[in-house]
């Protein structure tokens, strides 16, 4: 993080369930610098057109793993020169682990 910074919050949630989907967009929604938002699961292109905002596609897992998130949603933010990763709790009770 000394030559590289995070200007912005990434938002890892799975697309096919609906309340991880409300709440990521939510958080978006209320956010003054908007955070990537980033599916473990689902399909971004038809969320993009319902949604009209942008979503992407942690393919093969390859984020989740390099960062070691083990459940979603996640939130990543830096933290002065480290990274700072938040797992949620919603208040479902979806056990939402990544497979």
């Amino acid at each position: 993080m000394d030559k590289v910074s995070l200007p912005y919050e990434l938002i890892f949630f799975d697309g096919t369930d609906e309340e991880q989907r409300i709440w990521a967009i939510s958080q978006y929604d209320i956010s003054e610098n908007k955070p990537l938002l980033i599916l473990t699961g689902g399909a971004p292109i038809e969320l993009e057109k319902q949604e009209k905002k942008d979503f992407y596609f942690d393919q093969g897992g390859s984020l989740t793993a390099k960062l070691g998130i083990k459940a979603v949603p996640a939130v990543v933010s830096q933290h002065e020169k480290s990274l700072l990763i938040r797992e949620i709790k919603l208040s479902g009770v979806r056990d939402a682990r990544i497979s």
